[in-house]
């Protein structure tokens, strides 16, 4: 009896004293770990670690990346590499000048100007009758030949060639507001205000106020000199005629 409770007490004295409690929690932290009877049906693997469950989640895949885009839609000619995007004042002055002097040489070739016509009132009128026929030439080819000769052509804000009654409306507010209709004092203000917007806006206030565009494509050396070289024998012709 006194071996036994001797044992007992060693015993109490190993265990601390614990309580039933204490004694099935440490029955649990010795007891073997075993997988968990669901971690088979369930795929996933759990571990016990002191009486604690931590679950293991498998892996998840990363997401696919966006298969690449590519804009294969075709690129308009005379787009972006061949189309200059700077202003050329000079060069769209030299274009009417050639579209004026060649429709002045084109009537007086056909006896059109009174031999005692007024200077001023013949480039008034001569003038306004380019207009049509300017409106006539935008229209239809989007271009004049003076345009034609420097490479530029005129659209709309869809890249599409004005009809015949924006071309007609763009033509006359040229004359008006561009080139003060032929008056050689109205004309000095005209054109300087108009050189100032477009140097430091990019546009005129008659293709800003429509959204149209002169685009000005690349042209060669060689065309800019046959251009001013037909600008040259034009003048003199059209001063030969008129002076006849």
């Amino acid at each position: 009896m006194n071996a036994e409770k001797g044992n007992k007490n060693h015993l109490d004295l190993d265990l601390g004293f614990i309580g039933d409690e204490d004694s099935t929690r440490v029955a649990d932290e010795i007891r073997p770990l075993r997988p968990s009877q669901n971690a088979q049906s369930t795929g996933k693997r759990r571990l016990f670690d002191r009486g604690a469950e931590h679950e293991l989640m498998p892996e998840e895949k990363p997401a696919p990346k966006p298969p690449v885009q590519v804009d294969l839609s075709p690129t308009r000619p005379n787009e972006q590499q061949n189309t200059s995007v700077k202003v050329h004042p000079w060069m769209r002055h030299f274009a009417r000048l050639l579209d004026v002097f060649l429709f002045s040489a084109l009537i007086g070739a056909f006896g059109l100007i009174p031999e005692d016509a007024n200077d001023m009132l013949l480039a008034v009128i001569v003038l306004a009758a380019w207009i049509p026929i300017e409106a006539l030439l935008i229209s239809t080819w989007g271009t004049t030949p003076g345009k034609w000769m420097f490479n530029t052509v005129v659209r709309d804000s869809e890249g599409q060639k004005l009809d015949f009654s924006k071309a007609f409306n763009r033509s006359g507010n040229v004359y008006v507001r561009g080139i003060g209709l032929g008056i050689p004092i109205i004309t000095l203000f005209t054109e300087v205000a108009a050189y100032n917007k477009l140097t430091k806006e990019g546009a005129t206030s008659w293709d800003q106020e429509k959204g149209y565009k002169v685009i000005h494509n690349k042209i060669s050396a060689l065309k800019l000199i046959v251009s001013i070289l037909v600008i040259v024998v034009v003048v003199i012709i059209t001063v030969g005629i008129t002076s006849s």
